[in-house]
C-alpha cells in the first residue's frame, strides 16, 4: 500500500480518504472487532449512497378529463292551467214573412219572438221556410246561412244577408224548386 494508515482517535478507525483500495482495507479490519463493523456499515453507506442512481420518478398515468356532466335535466314546469269561462250560445227564433229579397239581402217582416234578447247586426243563424199547406213546426225546410244586416226597426221589419250559396233560397217541392213569394213564412234561427 502507498498510503499512510493514521489512525483515529479512540478507536483506530482509518480514515477513508487515504486508502487507496478500500475493498483490500475491510480486509485488513478483524471481522470480530467493533471498529471493523462501523467501518463496514460507513462503507456500504457510502457506497450505496454514491454508487447507486435514484430512479427517476415514474411518469404520471395521463389522465384524460373526465367527460363533461350531462345538462341538468330540468323538470317543465306545469304553468297554472287557466280554463276559460264556458262560452254559451244562446239561440233565438223569430218568426216573419217574407217581404223582398234584393241580391244577397232579403227582408223579413218580423210576426213573433221568442225572446226578449233581440238580433244584433252580425249574429249569424238560419234560415228556415214553411212550404204553403204546411201547418206543424216539423214542415221547416233550411233554405241556408244568414247573417243580421239590419236590426228590427220600429215597423218590425229586419233585414238578413245570405251568406250561403243564393241558389239554395227557393220555396222546395213540386216538380221545380220557386223563388220565394211575398207572404211566405220564415223562421230565423240565430245565435248570440
Amino acid at each position: 500500500m502507498q498510503g499512510s494508515f493514521a489512525s483515529a482517535k479512540g478507536q483506530g478507525i482509518m480514515r477513508l480518504a487515504q486508502l487507496e483500495n478500500p475493498l483490500r482495507r475491510v480486509a485488513l479490519f478483524r471481522a470480530g472487532s467493533l471498529s471493523g463493523r462501523r467501518f463496514l456499515q460507513s462503507l456500504l453507506l457510502t457506497l450505496a449512497a454514491g454508487c447507486a442512481t435514484v430512479p427517476p420518478p415514474p411518469p404520471s398515468p395521463v389522465v384524460a378529463p373526465p367527460p363533461p356532466p350531462p345538462p341538468p335535466v330540468v323538470e317543465p314546469v306545469a304553468s297554472p292551467v287557466i280554463t276559460p269561462p264556458p262560452i254559451e250560445i244562446h239561440q233565438a227564433d223569430l218568426h216573419g214573412q217574407f217581404e223582398h229579397k234584393q241580391g244577397a239581402t232579403i227582408t223579413i217582416h218580423a210576426l213573433l219572438m221568442m225572446t226578449k234578447t233581440k238580433p244584433e247586426v252580425g249574429n249569424k243563424g238560419v234560415l228556415y221556410c214553411a212550404p204553403a199547406g204546411t201547418q206543424g213546426d216539423s214542415d221547416w225546410v233550411p233554405l241556408g246561412d244568414v247573417e243580421v244586416k239590419k236590426p228590427l226597426d220600429a215597423d218590425g221589419n229586419m233585414q238578413v244577408k245570405i251568406i250561403d250559396d243564393e241558389k239554395k233560397f227557393v220555396i222546395p217541392g213540386g216538380k221545380k224548386s220557386s223563388p220565394l213569394v211575398r207572404k211566405t213564412r220564415l223562421k230565423l234561427r240565430w245565435e248570440w
